[in-house]
């Protein structure tokens, strides 16, 4: 893939797939914000509230399926990755609560990707320590490749990535937020002449096809993606046939869509183009 032509690609693909396909839900956006405004005027703002959530639902999950079907084709399911899954996985191991933002799943190159934007936290229920911690905020993604390799391998981002504030968010004695536990007792491989080793702490059963896998290539893939979403968290599991990508963000993508902002917005869209072709780039090398 050739990232910077699929990049300048957008105003193309915003004119003839995106605006056709956004036409029916800007529509019923301003439907909606008809009907919302009328609950003003009767004093049920109540109504109005539920009118809200209820777009906001709807419109996130049609959004993010419209932008994937620039990539893949877009399938009808109700598969998440949810939070015992992540916590088997070995993150978030005290996790207690959840909640989603879009969810979408897509094939790709014959593989079957799962998207799930979700915000992970525990919630203590200790009387002197009422507070709620936030473990993971972002984007998750499962490839089923379909191909086994026999192998659990996991890059948790390395503790000297996280800000101050991160590391001062602690509960249990974990000292970072979405940090690998390792309760499968894996071996660490260490990459000191790579910037694997700075960017990553990295874990396997099989340190020979770990070192493999973990390529130069891939690596250029993963900072690419890295820079796009402007963020330090990516965190991946390889995990036989599965592929966990964890992308830690401060909002989800479609959370600036709202009853009273369009969803041909234009720069706001684009951004989303730009950080899943990046995506789609990364995740290439497993497809």
């Amino acid at each position: 893939m050739d990232i910077k032509d699929a990049v300048n690609k957008f105003d193309t693909v915003y004119k003839t797939v995106l605006i056709p396909k956004l036409s029916p839900i800007e529509n019923y956006r301003k439907k909606q914000q008809k009907l919302a405004n009328k609950f003003i005027n009767v004093l049920l703002p109540f109504r109005k509230q539920a009118i809200v959530d209820d777009y906001a639902i709807k419109t996130k999950n049609n959004l993010f399926s419209i932008m994937l079907s620039c990539f893949a084709k877009v399938k009808t399911s109700n598969d998440v990755i949810d939070m015992d899954e992540i916590r088997d996985l070995g993150f978030c191991a005290n996790a207690n609560d959840v909640k989603y933002g879009a969810m979408a799943v897509c094939t790709y190159k014959n593989n079957k990707i799962i998207f799930t934007e979700e915000k992970i936290q525990r919630n203590s229920k200790d009387k002197e320590d009422n507070a709620t911690y936030a473990l993971f905020n972002g984007l998750a993604i499962r490839i089923e490749t379909g191909k086994n390799l026999n192998i659990k391998t996991v890059l948790s981002r390395h503790a000297k990535n996280f800000s101050t504030s991160e590391r001062e968010n602690v509960y249990l004695g974990s000292k970072v937020n979405f940090k690998y536990n390792n309760k499968d007792k894996l071996e660490t491989v260490k990459f000191e002449t790579s910037e694997y080793g700075k960017m990553f702490d990295i874990f396997s059963n099989d340190e020979t096809k770990t070192r493999k896998i973990l390529t130069e290539k891939f690596l250029e893939k993963i900072k690419l993606t890295r820079d796009s979403f402007k963020t330090a968290g990516i965190s991946i599991a390889i995990v036989n046939s599965d592929i966990y990508i964890f992308i830690e963000q401060d909002k989800f993508f479609f959370d600036d869509f709202n009853l009273d902002k369009e969803v041909s917005d234009k720069a706001i869209l684009k951004k989303i183009f730009e950080n899943l072709v990046y995506l789609f780039n990364m995740m290439n090398y497993f497809c």
